[in-house]
């Protein structure tokens, strides 16, 4: 592709997301045939970055009209072409859903959301989020920092 595209630049791969330079970039392009809901796209949102998806899997649930370009018809290219060069053309529209997605992350996929979707089945944490601050507040039981050692 690049030898045919002199506009497309492989820069190789890369140990995490937060190292890449994100302020040289306006969108993350994310053209995958099958997946569920992958962290990149979660951390590109994080990272306010516009974002054109194909519509496979979970993604629906975070990318839609409203928080960036998702593309139903992912054989095609045009699409996505289309998406890029709208965000290039209209920068406000991009920004508009670059807030919206930040809403978005902060209702359904922040720490916060995390920890009261756990509270709310206590059986999945084995109680840690209920307990108090010495984890367990039963002197029956160790704390997690003293695990393995006997309890008097």
């Amino acid at each position: 592709l690049a030898r045919r595209c002199d506009h497309v630049h492989f820069h190789g791969p890369f140990e995490r997301f937060d190292v890449l330079p994100l302020t040289d970039y306006d969108a993350l392009l994310y053209t995958s045939l099958w997946d569920g809901l992958p962290n990149v796209l979660l951390e590109a949102a994080g990272a306010d970055l516009a974002i054109v998806s194909s519509h496979v899997g979970g993604i629906g649930e975070l990318v839609d009209e409203a928080t960036g370009w998702l593309i139903a018809d992912f054989n095609d290219p045009r699409p996505y072409v289309e998406a890029l060069q709208a965000i290039a053309d209209d920068p406000a529209r991009g920004q508009t859903q670059i807030g919206a997605m930040r809403k978005r992350l902060q209702k359904n996929h922040s720490w916060e959301r995390y920890r009261e979707t756990l509270a709310r089945e206590p059986s999945a944490t084995r109680g840690f989020l209920h307990a108090p601050s010495n984890d367990h507040g039963d002197p029956e039981r160790p704390s997690r920092g003293d695990a393995g050692q006997a309890v008097a």
